[in-house]
Protein backbone atom coordinates (compact mmCIF):
# COMPACT_ATOMS: atom_id res chain seq x y z
CA UNK A 1 0.00 0.00 0.00
CA UNK A 2 1.52 3.24 -0.98
CA UNK A 3 2.02 6.01 2.21
CA UNK A 4 0.74 9.18 1.85
CA UNK A 5 2.68 12.22 2.91
CA UNK A 6 0.53 15.37 4.45
CA UNK A 7 -2.31 13.06 6.01
CA UNK A 8 -3.87 14.03 9.06
CA UNK A 9 -5.83 11.52 11.10
CA UNK A 10 -8.40 14.25 12.65
CA UNK A 11 -9.49 17.55 11.82
CA UNK A 12 -8.92 20.71 14.18
CA UNK A 13 -9.99 19.83 17.67
CA UNK A 14 -9.97 16.52 17.46
CA UNK A 15 -13.62 16.01 15.50
CA UNK A 16 -13.51 13.41 12.54
CA UNK A 17 -12.28 14.22 8.91
CA UNK A 18 -15.66 13.63 8.14
CA UNK A 19 -17.00 16.49 10.09
CA UNK A 20 -14.04 18.53 9.60
CA UNK A 21 -14.30 18.48 5.79
CA UNK A 22 -18.37 19.38 6.27
CA UNK A 23 -17.34 21.75 8.15
CA UNK A 24 -15.03 23.53 5.79
CA UNK A 25 -17.20 23.07 2.89
CA UNK A 26 -19.95 25.15 5.00
CA UNK A 27 -17.46 27.54 5.63
CA UNK A 28 -16.30 27.93 1.81
CA UNK A 29 -19.88 28.02 1.30
CA UNK A 30 -20.91 30.82 3.30
CA UNK A 31 -17.71 32.66 2.22
CA UNK A 32 -18.95 32.20 -1.32
CA UNK A 33 -21.67 33.22 -0.98
CA UNK A 34 -20.56 37.07 0.55
CA UNK A 35 -18.19 37.19 -2.12
CA UNK A 36 -20.83 36.62 -4.91
CA UNK A 37 -23.24 39.00 -2.92
CA UNK A 38 -20.26 41.68 -2.65
CA UNK A 39 -19.13 41.44 -5.95
CA UNK A 40 -22.52 41.80 -7.48
CA UNK A 41 -22.94 45.15 -5.23
CA UNK A 42 -19.31 46.44 -6.45
CA UNK A 43 -20.24 45.60 -9.73
CA UNK A 44 -23.52 47.29 -9.29
CA UNK A 45 -21.88 50.48 -8.90
CA UNK A 46 -20.03 50.36 -11.87
CA UNK A 47 -16.44 48.76 -10.42
CA UNK A 48 -15.17 46.55 -13.03
CA UNK A 49 -12.30 45.30 -11.83
CA UNK A 50 -14.42 43.11 -9.50
CA UNK A 51 -15.41 40.69 -12.15
CA UNK A 52 -13.14 38.00 -11.71
CA UNK A 53 -13.65 38.01 -7.60
CA UNK A 54 -17.58 37.48 -8.40
CA UNK A 55 -16.59 34.15 -11.09
CA UNK A 56 -13.96 32.58 -8.30
CA UNK A 57 -16.89 33.20 -5.79
CA UNK A 58 -19.69 31.64 -7.97
CA UNK A 59 -16.89 28.81 -8.96
CA UNK A 60 -16.21 28.44 -5.16
CA UNK A 61 -19.58 28.31 -4.44
CA UNK A 62 -20.34 25.28 -7.10
CA UNK A 63 -17.75 23.06 -5.77
CA UNK A 64 -17.93 23.99 -2.41
CA UNK A 65 -21.54 21.98 -3.06
CA UNK A 66 -20.14 19.90 -4.96
CA UNK A 67 -18.20 18.74 -1.65
CA UNK A 68 -21.16 18.87 0.42
CA UNK A 69 -22.44 16.40 -1.95
CA UNK A 70 -19.30 14.22 -2.03
CA UNK A 71 -18.93 14.27 1.80
CA UNK A 72 -23.21 13.22 2.25
CA UNK A 73 -22.76 10.44 -0.65
CA UNK A 74 -18.97 9.56 0.30
CA UNK A 75 -18.11 10.07 -2.90
CA UNK A 76 -14.05 10.20 -3.26
CA UNK A 77 -14.48 11.51 -6.69
CA UNK A 78 -16.33 14.75 -5.75
CA UNK A 79 -14.23 15.71 -2.81
CA UNK A 80 -10.97 15.42 -4.61
CA UNK A 81 -12.73 17.63 -7.19
CA UNK A 82 -12.61 19.86 -4.41
CA UNK A 83 -9.37 19.42 -3.64
CA UNK A 84 -7.49 19.64 -7.13
CA UNK A 85 -10.06 23.12 -7.80
CA UNK A 86 -8.98 24.55 -4.29
CA UNK A 87 -5.59 23.57 -4.83
CA UNK A 88 -5.82 25.15 -8.17
CA UNK A 89 -7.09 28.18 -6.88
CA UNK A 90 -4.65 28.53 -4.19
CA UNK A 91 -1.29 28.49 -6.55
CA UNK A 92 -3.28 31.12 -8.25
CA UNK A 93 -3.81 33.35 -5.25
CA UNK A 94 -0.13 32.85 -4.22
CA UNK A 95 1.28 33.80 -7.50
CA UNK A 96 -1.16 37.10 -7.07
CA UNK A 97 0.17 38.12 -3.41
CA UNK A 98 4.30 37.42 -5.20
CA UNK A 99 2.91 39.47 -7.76
CA UNK A 100 2.04 42.32 -5.61
CA UNK A 101 4.79 42.21 -3.58
CA UNK A 102 7.07 42.84 -6.69
CA UNK A 103 5.09 45.37 -7.67
CA UNK A 104 5.88 46.95 -4.45
CA UNK A 105 2.46 47.05 -2.73
CA UNK A 106 2.07 46.84 0.82
CA UNK A 107 2.08 44.18 3.05
CA UNK A 108 -1.46 44.90 4.38
CA UNK A 109 -2.97 45.02 1.08
CA UNK A 110 -2.27 41.11 1.15
CA UNK A 111 -2.29 40.20 4.58
CA UNK A 112 -5.83 38.91 3.57
CA UNK A 113 -4.66 36.81 1.13
CA UNK A 114 -1.64 35.05 2.72
CA UNK A 115 -4.30 34.05 6.07
CA UNK A 116 -6.44 32.35 3.37
CA UNK A 117 -4.01 30.75 1.40
CA UNK A 118 -2.91 29.48 5.03
CA UNK A 119 -5.93 28.08 5.76
CA UNK A 120 -6.71 27.24 2.28
CA UNK A 121 -3.64 24.70 2.14
CA UNK A 122 -5.13 23.29 5.92
CA UNK A 123 -8.04 22.77 3.96
CA UNK A 124 -6.49 21.05 1.27
CA UNK A 125 -4.55 18.93 3.54
CA UNK A 126 -7.70 17.70 5.84
CA UNK A 127 -9.93 17.16 3.11
CA UNK A 128 -7.50 15.30 1.26
CA UNK A 129 -7.00 13.03 4.04
CA UNK A 130 -10.69 12.23 4.32
CA UNK A 131 -10.62 11.27 0.56
CA UNK A 132 -7.76 8.58 1.15
CA UNK A 133 -9.64 7.62 4.00
CA UNK A 134 -12.98 7.26 1.66
CA UNK A 135 -10.30 4.88 -0.80
CA UNK A 136 -9.41 2.72 2.16
CA UNK A 137 -10.86 -0.73 3.03
CA UNK A 138 -12.49 -0.27 5.89
CA UNK A 139 -14.72 3.21 4.48
CA UNK A 140 -15.84 0.36 1.70
CA UNK A 141 -17.25 -1.86 4.75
Amino acid sequence: MTEHKCVVNSCCCGCSLRSGTLAIAIFNLILSLIQIVLGSIAIASGAIVVWPELVIGCLRLIISSILINGVRKESRGQVLAWVWIVTILTVLATISVIVLFVLGSPISYVVDDIIGILLNIYFIIVVRSFAFKLGTPEAMA
